[in-house]
């Protein structure tokens, strides 16, 4: 085949490659009502085909008469008589196996097809009717024409809006002529014309100046009784495009001389280019621009009679069946078909102007330099709208790109509004704006504040809407972004639009209506450097939606990645709550990363007590480094960890210190209590504190040593004050009674010395007789209670302290005046 030709028709299979016989492929035994399947009945099996799987063919026992499979499903309406003369029609479920409804028809059926995948258009001798294929209701829509009595139904159909139906058919003349017979009625209106010609077919193509109307067609050929010519008539059947008269175009359809008896059998409209395929008894293949009426091409593509076609949904061509078996594929080439008409048409008066429009409406290839041309002209000229009106109306963006925008920008207008602002007022007043387009629009746009213009094109679909217009969008409205974002159809936008806007809530639902999928942790990783806290807030929804939602580890390296701790931390604290033993390693993580760098946190995070499964080795040498001595000891296991972390006792609050040291063996907490008392003298109170809760555990006596070794009269009377009550040791009393001493402790030295007999009063006596004292009453009561009374008056005689003899004797004990006085006397 030439590879300059317009049209494309090829053998897309041959059915009796399936081992059909050719005397099954007939009117009204063979259905085609799309391109997914064909059946036909063989010998009382249903045979059918489904293209889609390679032609693969099912076999099925089935009494029926006729058989139709539905245009898009695996499901079938049977047709039977019954023996009342009625005809029966039942609708089936191949694939699930059940009938799905059953009607009665008595109208004897010439005809039936599927007009829409819901409705069974059924042509009685009588009526035409519309078999509802769900319920099983069958309505009477028109009576038939007496015009049509008689003749062989070639075919029905409805328009796409349901308000009009063809019906044609054919018979012979007197003359033993094919004449043709059309019914067009008018569903809407009750009303119906009668036409003379063969096939008719409904379309929505645009044929005016506006590409973005599509005007509502019927097309069929006419041949009049008596007139030996046919023609195309084409005409339009619904509300034309604003300012236009309704459109009607016709042309002469003539055959070959070797068939002027040939007629149409197969009228089918390429909506998608303005076209008509129309194909004769004889094989004949015509080509007409609609708007137009031009012949564009004409060839015979088959030897045998085609009988039915169906669009293809691909190319909007067709796929056609003749009476051989063959399946005839009938496409356009769109990339030939504007050059071929340019430069092969020539018996038409105005191909280039023909090819120019059809390459304007339908924005078809081929014709870019004729554009370019008229472009350059009007812009030169300064004519700014004809110009965009020029690049509005040319395919695809031979005009419609960055470089048409740059010459627009470029120029000033002597007086009016600037060229850029009359190339989008044109665009936008019959089109939408492209992806460049729109992008150079909305961004001054938005930048004056105008964001209501941005809002009124959306909702007009004025712009194409892609992910960076939306991004564009969403900096100054996220909201409106995020409506862009649902238009663009980009799931893991539309989900970080619906966290940056927190509405949490409705992710699940619009994956659920949409039957999206989205990866959550790339909308995580997206939102995380502009909106943390919403990126947190989904997390957290997510996790509460389910524990495998979303890898806990993956959310939290996302975080860390963009240096958000506190949204880590906050994330952590949410999704490890359960405790879990195999999570213990993020556990160590959300100390870890608190623990270098907020403290603080880390020790809010300790006093929850929520974690035990953290590496504590490690987060006890964190804790040391980061200032936490105490939670350093408290996970600490080596001794010489321990020790060193002790040393700083300014930093440990007493209760980690003594719980601490009731880990360690006595010897290492003797040593410990030791390194601090050696490392600074301020320790002593710590040291004395840790020393009492150890008790008895740690021994006194070396507890006793440790103080005195390093003078620490202080330390040692505040220990041996808290663990007297707890001893009769006599040597602990009389070290606390040193310690006193040294100290000055008068009243606590008056309250041991009275109240218990715990110690050695003599050792005592001669311990507080050989220290100075300024007041000696410790010793006065000492000596009194254990009847030292010579001693005592020796000693305070000597002491010159003959004060104190006389409040003794006066004050303390009047009954120790003899002993006191013949004691003076002796030593006199």
């Amino acid at each position: 085949m030439d590879d300059s030709l317009p049209i494309r028709y090829t053998q897309a299979y041959n059915l009796t490659d399936l081992g059909l016989s050719k005397d099954l492929f007939k009117p009204g035994n063979l259905g085609f009502e799309s391109e997914k399947y064909i059946s036909m009945k063989e010998a009382g099996e249903l045979v059918i085909i489904d293209i889609g799987a390679g032609f693969a063919v099912t076999r099925k026992t089935m009494k029926a008469e006729h058989i139709l499979v539905h245009p898009v499903n695996l499901i079938i309406a049977a047709r039977a008589k019954a023996a009342s003369g009625s005809n029966f029609i039942q609708i089936f479920d191949m694939k699930n196996e059940k009938k799905i409804c059953q009607c009665e028809v008595k109208d004897e059926i010439d005809f039936w097809t599927w007009i829409n995948p819901t409705t069974l258009g059924v042509v009685g001798t009588e009526a035409v009717h519309h078999l509802d294929a769900k319920s099983g209701t069958i309505t009477k829509i028109f009576d038939r024409a007496s015009q049509l009595t008689g003749s062989h139904i070639m075919g029905y159909a409805v328009s796409k809006n349901g308000t009009w139906a063809i019906l044609h058919g054919i018979g012979a003349a007197e003359d033993k002529s094919i004449i043709g017979n059309m019914q067009l009625y008018s569903i809407e209106k009750s009303q119906q014309q009668i036409l003379e010609g063969f096939c008719g077919a409904f379309s929505e193509v645009c044929v005016c100046d506006n590409p973005e109307f599509k005007n509502s067609l019927f097309s069929f050929v006419e041949k009049k009784k008596g007139q030996p010519n046919s023609t195309l008539r084409i005409m339009e059947i619904g509300t034309p495009n604003e300012g236009d008269a309704k459109f009607k175009q016709s042309a002469s359809f003539s055959y070959p001389a070797e068939v002027s008896n040939d007629f149409p059998v197969v009228i089918h409209a390429v909506e998608k280019y303005g076209i008509l395929f129309i194909i004769t008894k004889f094989g004949y293949l015509f080509v007409y621009a609609m708007a137009s009426g031009a012949l564009l091409y004409r060839q015979k593509i088959t030897a045998t009679l085609i009988f039915r076609s169906v669009k293809n949904t691909k190319t909007d061509g067709c796929i056609c069946v003749n009476r051989d078996g063959q399946l005839l594929a009938i496409n356009v080439d769109e990339q030939n078909l504007i050059a071929y008409i340019m430069n092969k048409c020539t018996h038409l008066t105005d191909n280039v102007g023909i090819a120019f429009k059809m390459a304007q409406r339908y924005a078809l290839p081929g014709a870019e330099n004729l554009f370019m041309a008229q472009f350059n002209k009007f812009f030169g000229t300064g004519d700014y709208k004809s110009a965009a009106r020029v690049a509005r109306e040319a395919p695809g963006d031979t005009l419609r790109n960055n470089d048409t925008i740059s010459k627009f920008k470029s120029v000033t207008a002597a007086s009016g509004p600037p060229p850029i602002l009359i190339y989008f007022s044109t665009l936008l007043e019959t089109t939408t704006l492209n992806a460049v387009e729109s992008l150079e629009l909305v961004k001054p746009v938005l930048a004056q504040g105008k964001k209501n213009l941005v809002e009124d094109w959306i909702k007009k679909k004025k712009l194409t809407i892609t992910d960076e217009l939306a991004e564009v969008i969403k900096q100054v409205d996220p909201k409106l972004g995020l409506s862009c974002y649902l238009i663009s159809d980009n799931p893991e936008q539309v989900v970080q639009g619906l966290v940056e806007t927190q509405q949490y809530d409705k992710v699940q639902t619009y994956l659920a209506k949409s039957g999206k999928k989205v990866d959550f942790l790339s909308v995580i990783r997206n939102t995380t450097p502009r909106n943390p806290e919403a990126a947190l807030g989904l997390a957290k929804w997510l996790y509460s939606q389910g524990p495998n939602m979303v890898s806990t580890e993956a959310v939290a390296s996302i975080f860390m990645e963009n240096n958000r701790i506190q949204e880590t931390t906050a994330f952590l604290l949410e999704a490890l709550k359960d405790n879990r033993p195999e999570e213990g390693h993020l556990q160590t993580k959300l100390f870890e990363i608190n623990l270098r760098t907020a403290p603080q946190v880390a020790e809010a995070i300790f006093q929850m007590q929520k974690f035990t499964h953290y590496d504590r080795e490690k987060i006890g040498k964190l804790c040391e480094g980061a200032g936490l001595y105490g939670r350093a000891l408290e996970h600490l296991n080596s001794v010489d960890d321990i020790k060193r972390a002790l040393l700083n006792v300014h930093a440990i609050p007493k209760e980690q210190m003594i719980a601490v040291f009731k880990r360690l063996e006595p010897d290492d907490a003797l040593q410990s209590l030791d390194d601090l008392m050696r490392s600074n003298r301020q320790n002593v109170q710590r040291v004395a504190e840790v020393a009492i809760a150890n008790h008895p555990r740690i021994d006194s006596a070396n507890i006793i040593k440790l103080f005195e070794h390093y003078q620490c009269w202080d330390g040692l009377f505040f220990y041996l004050g808290h663990i007297l009550p707890e001893t009769e040791d006599e040597d602990c009393y009389f070290k606390y009674i040193q310690a006193a001493t040294r100290l000055n402790k008068i009243a606590e030295l008056e309250k041991v010395i009275k109240g218990t007999n715990h110690y050695d009063p003599v050792k005592v006596r001669d311990f507080l007789m050989e220290t100075p004292m300024q007041d000696p009453r410790p010793l006065i009561y000492l000596c009194d209670i254990h009847g030292f009374v010579p001693e005592l008056t020796r000693y305070l005689y000597k002491a010159k302290k003959n004060r104190f003899i006389e409040i003794y004797v006066l004050k303390f004990n009047n009954a120790a005046a003899p002993k006191v006085l013949g004691t003076l006397l002796d030593m006199d």
